[in-house]
């Protein structure tokens, strides 16, 4: 939160810049939003790292209202590219499925398989912030595919896809709220 203040009084000082802050759906309640969540939607973080989030996303709002700075406020969902750190959602069931085809084991572990995700690729991510950086009018925008999957279920359609039969177990180590 800090460091993106002194970003905006920095942009004070130089009117003419621009800026696009990273923020999260991480902001909104976990509990799944009707339809979807919007720019309306009531912020409810359910992390410390939500919590920063929505804090920083006052001060956009702030200082773009008080301030006339150019900022915009991306509320990103999920989103993978094959750059992605291994430990995130989508390289970790593709390693796990990689483990199943080559032991033929059929255990699938994931931290809560009965979650739902909102996932998109980080391609279009940064096709859509080029697009952003190219306009002239500075508001806030939710990245996100608009479709909620839950895991379970994206793991049953890989095993389908990937010709392996019925899954013995998909374990969730650390249910949750779905």
């Amino acid at each position: 939160v800090d460091i993106s203040s002194n970003i905006l009084d920095w942009q004070v000082e130089n009117p003419s810049s621009k800026s696009i802050f990273a923020l999260s759906s991480q902001m909104f309640s976990v509990d799944k939003q009707e339809p979807f969540i919007n720019l309306d939607s009531e912020v409810n973080p359910s992390t410390k790292y939500g919590e920063t989030k929505a804090e920083c996303w006052d001060l956009i709002k702030e200082y773009r209202s008080n301030r006339n700075i150019k900022a915009s406020g991306l509320i990103l969902f999920n989103h993978t590219s094959d750059r992605s750190k291994p430990n995130f959602l989508f390289p970790d069931i593709a390693k796990q499925f990689s483990n199943i085809l080559s032991t033929g084991l059929k255990t699938f572990k994931i931290r809560d398989a009965d979650s739902y995700v909102d996932i998109f690729s980080a391609y279009d991510l940064c096709d859509g912030i080029k697009k952003c950086l190219d306009q002239d009018e500075f508001r806030d925008y939710i990245f996100s595919s608009g479709k909620y999957l839950k895991i379970r279920s994206i793991i049953n359609e890989t095993s389908k896809l990937l010709k392996i039969s019925e899954l013995d177990e998909i374990i969730s180590t650390n249910p949750g709220k779905t």
